[in-house]
């Protein structure tokens, strides 16, 4: 892997991902299914040449804002949504975006600024890798924020969004971040330290650290060091290396599960465990079910368990599919979770992201590895044969 020289990430911030607007670019009217259009500028002049029409008054837009976060919602509920309506999902997005970039060049300064322009960056971010032709155009409504709110909590977020696109530049070319680069990420992420996700642009170039053969493990450590001694407890990245470096230590798992009962996986010392961090909203998590329980009905009677960590609010629903299933071990459970808060607390302990998340526990009760799916058997058997 090659090493990026100095600066480079700020040369790729400045040239914006070098996706430009072709010919085949369309105004507003350009659309696929589900209505995809091209995103809306909030300064006037681009906006005209593109077709779209001059803004509403703020009350009219933000009516409209609700009424598609009420039709997102709708859309939410629907069992596999992200199998069968995922594309109208994305669309309503794109509408969302052009909206609020509406409401900025009606000249809205009210309450809900804020929050919406944190909601607009969210949606970029979600709907930036379905429509790449427009990637520049998308990347100029970033931008766009950095400038009209200078200070902002919404400036940083856009910020470090256009950095990470450009750190995921580089990973993806085979390179790897200069060192210099790390001191220009470090800048924006004190800036940003109370942010959840601060710390994450610092792990995401280390990446390139630890996908090469030649890694500068030295430099690694300096900087996960570094976002222990600088930011707090409770951001991401914090937790992030926290977590990383309980690997090849004891761990117990404690808490309440869906049916009332007491668990703690420090009692089950002597036998292999599989943790399935998941929930009910992640269709990959339920398609993992069956694997699991094919590995426990073949290895249960050698020591191994399973436990879940259920990361959900819809305990309900979770009991009468998991039983009609035939899904019988034990799921650690938060009673106090909801739709806004659904993580359960080990799963905020441990800075668990994706879903599911699987881990191995040794017999010594050591956690050992997070496990792909695709490696699950073998990985398991793996443990299973080692001596106590």
């Amino acid at each position: 892997m090659k090493l990026i020289t100095g600066g480079f990430l700020v040369g790729l911030a400045v040239g914006a991902l070098a996706f430009r607007h072709g010919g085949d670019m369309q105004g507003p009217g350009w659309s696929e299914p589900h209505g995809l259009v091209l995103p809306r500028p909030v300064a006037t002049e681009p906006r005209q040449a593109l077709g779209f029409a001059a803004p509403r008054e703020a009350s009219a837009i933000l009516a409209r804002l609700d009424a598609l976060e009420a039709d997102m919602a709708a859309l939410t509920e629907v069992n596999d949504v992200w199998k069968l309506r995922s594309g109208e999902y994305f669309a309503l997005q794109r509408q969302r975006i052009n909206c609020i970039s509406e409401l900025e060049e009606a000249g809205y300064e009210g309450d809900r600024l804020p929050e919406l322009l944190r909601t607009k960056l969210e949606d970029i971010d979600s709907v930036w890798p379905l429509t790449g032709i427009a990637a520049t155009s998308y990347d100029e409504l970033r931008q766009d924020i950095v400038r009209r709110h200078p200070g902002s909590a919404a400036e940083l977020q856009a910020r470090a969004a256009t950095l990470m696109d450009c750190v995921h530049v580089v990973l993806r070319a085979g390179m790897r971040i200069h060192p210099g680069d790390y001191e220009r990420l470090a800048a924006l992420e004190l800036r940003r330290k109370a942010h959840p996700d601060a710390g994450i642009l610092i792990l995401e170039s280390l990446v390139g650290e630890r996908r090469s053969r030649t890694g500068d493990r030295e430099l690694a450590d300096k900087w996960k060091d570094w976002i222990v001694g600088n930011l707090a407890p409770n951001t991401l990245g914090y937790r992030m290396v926290t977590r990383e470096r309980m690997f090849g230590a004891p761990i117990r798992l404690q808490g309440t599960t869906l049916s009332g009962q007491d668990l703690d996986t420090g009692s089950w010392l002597g036998d292999v465990v599989l943790v399935d961090f998941w929930g009910m909203w992640c269709v990959p998590c339920r398609e993992a079910m069956p694997h699991l329980k094919s590995l426990l009905d073949k290895f249960g009677s050698r020591g191994l368990r399973v436990v879940g960590v259920f990361c959900d609010h819809e305990f309900a629903k979770a009991e009468d599919w998991l039983e009609g299933q035939g899904y019988s071990w034990p799921q650690l459970a938060d009673r106090t979770l909801t739709a806004e808060k659904f993580l359960h607390p080990l799963a905020e302990r441990y800075a668990i992201g994706g879903f599911p998340t699987l881990w191995v526990i040794d017999r010594k009760g050591v956690l050992r590895e997070e496990v792909d799916r695709d490696e699950l058997e073998a990985t398991v058997l793996r443990y299973l044969e080692e001596k106590p």
